[in-house]
């Protein structure tokens, strides 16, 4: 069944957080039950946060094992995975990803076997037909953050060099693009290297501190990539961005977390001029348009012409928790204040 190429193949890991994942984990761990890659080479860890639901029981079907995650939080999840690993190779799998070719694995660990200056392999999303509109449009844009991804994403942030059966990221000097999850393949030792993944992964931080090693050259496999089932409309993308934009706000007080006082690594990176153009595009209506309309005149998908009014709605959101975590703030200092005073 398997050449003397594949036959030779190393351990690799797969790191897939759970929290009552039913209506996705069948599909995500069928995906990789059945790459054309020797089955007692693959290690499958789901690292589950106490689901109530038939996650575990659709799971314990397939060949996993199960670690527990008391925090339920993926970025605990992916840490506790990372830690319990073996391969030489680790794959961060979202419950909600599903691989989308048996060949898939086997065609992104070979440039890695052969290349060893490549730190791991990015997949790219790929759009479903029939699939949400939203969901279409968040695969298109390859970062479900508009705002994000003018900023950071791997592809604007780097060189591209042409191989026979792969492209390579080579990333640019003094830029600091988020990879590493939904589907990327690391070398394992990396993390044990940089050292900065317990107790929490933060993949945009983490990524900071890879590059800042030196390590730049990232492969990627066009020809297979990952379907993310992950939102159904409107309100799933908007309410996905205000998690995301509490999750940062509250980064201090979250155990493993940065620093009291202290800002994000990844954000640090990026100067006020460059956060401030990448909200002019959002907000703008008329570069995310001009984009809607090269993306669609390429991909032929109406799912382009949501950019303009997901990219302004995405600032929106994060306005509004910007807004609403400082009046917080300073409802607590005057509260402190005033209960000081009357004592």
């Amino acid at each position: 069944m398997f050449s003397e190429e594949t036959q030779n193949l190393p351990l690799v890991t797969f790191v897939i957080p759970s929290y009552n994942a039913e209506a996705h984990i069948e599909r995500c761990l069928t995906a990789i039950e059945r790459q054309k890659y020797p089955r007692e080479k693959i290690e499958v860890l789901l690292i589950d946060g106490d689901s109530s639901d038939r996650t575990l029981e659709i799971a314990r079907s397939f060949q996993v094992r199960v670690i527990n995650n008391p925090h339920r939080i993926a970025e605990f999840a992916k840490s506790i995975g990372i830690r319990h690993s073996k391969g030489k190779y680790l794959v961060i799998l979202d419950c909600d990803n599903e691989i989308s070719s048996d060949e898939w694995l086997v065609k992104n660990v070979l440039p890695l076997e052969n290349d060893n200056s490549l730190i791991g392999m990015d997949s790219v999303f790929l759009v479903k037909k029939g699939d949400f509109l939203v969901n279409r449009y968040c695969a298109l844009l390859g970062l479900e953050d508009p705002f994000i991804r003018y900023l950071a994403d791997l592809s604007r942030n780097s060189d591209q060099e042409d191989h026979e059966a792969y492209l390579v990221y080579k990333i640019k000097p003094g830029r600091f693009p988020i990879f590493g999850s939904n589907g990327f393949i690391w070398r394992r030792s990396i993390f044990f290297e940089v050292n900065n993944f317990s107790p929490r992964y933060d993949e945009a931080d983490f990524c900071v501190n890879v590059v800042e090693r030196g390590y730049n050259r990232i492969g990627f496999v066009s020809e297979v990539g990952v379907y993310h089932h992950h939102l159904e409309n409107v309100w799933d993308f908007i309410g996905k961005r205000i998690r995301r934009g509490n999750e940062f706000m509250l980064r201090n007080s979250i155990p493993g977390g940065a620093k009291v006082g202290k800002p994000g690594v990844w954000i640090d990176k990026y100067s006020k001029v460059e956060l401030l153009k990448s909200l002019f595009f959002c907000l703008t209506f008329f570069y995310p348009a001009y984009e809607a309309v090269k993306g669609y005149v390429r991909y032929r998908d109406v799912a382009w012409f949501m950019h303009p009014f997901l990219s302004f709605l995405t600032i929106v959101a994060y306005v509004f928790i910007f807004i609403q975590f400082k009046i917080s703030n300073y409802g607590s200092c005057l509260l402190r204040f005033l209960t000081l005073r009357l004592k």
